[in-house]
């Protein structure tokens, strides 16, 4: 046996225990116990000199193999899953001698945590925890990577990604972190490839705008997905002091939200709005939202008015627009204050009455719930030609569907892709129409279920 180069045992739940024999296995390359679910020890591995990889996801071991640090050829280690594995802080110098280490999978839901950021810089794909603190000591950032941040170690969060999903292979997730401005908070750098931001129960001490945390938030070309829950102190997403510089403005790369394919706003009691400018007109990078597919808003009362029909008419790509318990939302998309093209180079902020027709092509749920004061979704005719299911419940302000319907032999024509309009039957018998016809040719569609099936 001691010849033996690989010893995969993957999925043998039985498995409690392994032999010390184990440890004489001098030529192992390869040790893999993933799933051996019930696995809670392995004999010391400080002799496995040839060991490159070692795979002990899904066991319950407890704490780090001993002589982990003598594996100077070990490339992989896969601790995913190791739920038993809690309560542990990796010190500094446990990986200082494994030089060609280039996969580290730490149970990511922030129950270890590694006391030592430099490990990353030699890394090709790391998943796990670090202090917040340590952050800002990261010099250089892995291929792929999911870090879980947290402020406070002994509260974790028990959130568990697919190590395999690409989602997750450059994510960024802060939980119960405390941000600010001055010497207190050092302004934070993401990596520049991150496709993933996501920040949870964190506080904004002194701060109104994400982009006043981040120092290079605008510079993120290639973020897909930002979720932001809990977040006190955050009024806006982005601030704008003045008009973008025409260079940026021609350089359609200036477009921190141009990839943006998920927006999740959930629970920020300060939020008012999504862009903030200091002078009445200012300027948005042209194709921002353009390439976003769900747009979820939830627990946001500050929020009187979510964006203009102008920029609302960027969300071509919008699949899933979802507002819900915005007890100061009046109006989603609004006319004041407008957004207009500005001269083919940009998006001005200013007042505008060109506001007729939104087209939204790709839009299929349009899904607003307990908006006691909504009066307005959109001033403007909306023509969503893929909408498949409406919801609308609890908005007894609300007086107007703003669908355009095409016509055929003078009688509207529902959009084929429609199967279901769900809502108050009070509600909506008190909306308005342009054309009873309109009512008529919906009311088919139109249930009371709450939930669909």
């Amino acid at each position: 046996m001691r010849g033996l180069k690989v010893l995969n045992l993957n999925g043998c739940i039985g498995i409690t225990e392994l032999p010390n024999s184990i440890s004489n296995m001098v030529n192992l390359a390869a040790l893999i116990l993933g799933h051996c679910e019930e696995l809670r020890s392995v004999p010391p591995l400080g002799m496995l000199k040839q060991l490159r990889e070692l795979d002990l996801s899904r066991t319950k071991i407890q704490d780090l193999p001993q002589g982990l640090e003598s594996l100077v050829k070990l490339e992989r280690l896969n601790l995913d899953h190791c739920r038993s594995f809690t309560g542990k802080i990796i010190p500094i110098g446990t990986f200082s001698k494994l030089h060609r280490l280039q996969r580290l999978v730490l149970p990511p839901y922030g129950t270890v945590q590694v006391n030592d950021p430099e490990v990353l810089n030699q890394l090709k794909t790391f998943i796990g925890c670090l202090c917040f603190t340590d952050f800002y000591k990261i010099s250089e950032w892995p291929e792929y990577y999911y870090l879980y941040i947290n402020d406070d170690f002994s509260s974790f969060h028990n959130y568990i990604p697919l190590v395999d999903d690409i989602r997750y292979r450059k994510r960024l997730y802060f939980h119960q972190c405390k941000f600010g401005k001055g010497s207190n908070y050092p302004v934070l750098l993401l990596p520049s490839d991150m496709k993933c931001l996501e920040l949870k129960g964190c506080v904004g001490m002194g701060i109104r705008c994400l982009s006043d945390v981040f120092k290079n938030f605008t510079s993120l070309k290639d973020l897909s997905s930002l979720k932001i829950s809990g977040l006190d102190g955050i009024e806006f997403l982005l601030q704008f002091s003045s008009p973008a510089p025409r260079d940026q403005l021609i350089d359609s790369s200036f477009s921190p939200l141009r990839y943006l394919q998920e927006l999740i706003l959930w629970n920020l009691p300060d939020l008012v709005g999504l862009f903030f400018g200091e002078s009445e007109a200012y300027l948005l990078p042209p194709g921002t939202f353009s390439s976003l597919r769900r747009l979820s808003i939830y627990k946001c009362h500050n929020v009187k008015q979510l964006f203009t029909v102008q920029l609302l008419r960027n969300f071509e790509s919008l699949r899933v627009f979802s507002v819900d318990d915005c007890k100061g939302l009046a109006e989603v998309a609004a006319n004041d204050n407008g957004i207009e093209q500005g001269g083919g180079e940009g998006i001005q902020l200013t007042s505008s009455e060109a506001t007729s027709t939104v087209i939204l092509p790709n839009l299929m749920l349009l899904d607003l719930n307990r908006l006691p004061q909504l009066k307005n979704i959109c001033k403007a005719t909306m023509i969503c030609d893929s909408i498949e299911e409406i919801v609308i419940f609890d908005c007894p302000k609300l007086k107007r569907l703003p669908l355009f319907l095409p016509t055929i032999n003078r009688l509207p024509a529902v959009p084929s892709t429609l199967h279901k309009i769900r809502g108050d039957k009070e509600g909506w018998e008190s909306l308005e129409w342009d054309n009873p016809c309109i009512k008529n040719a919906l009311d088919p569609f139109f249930t009371t279920q709450r939930w669909s099936c």
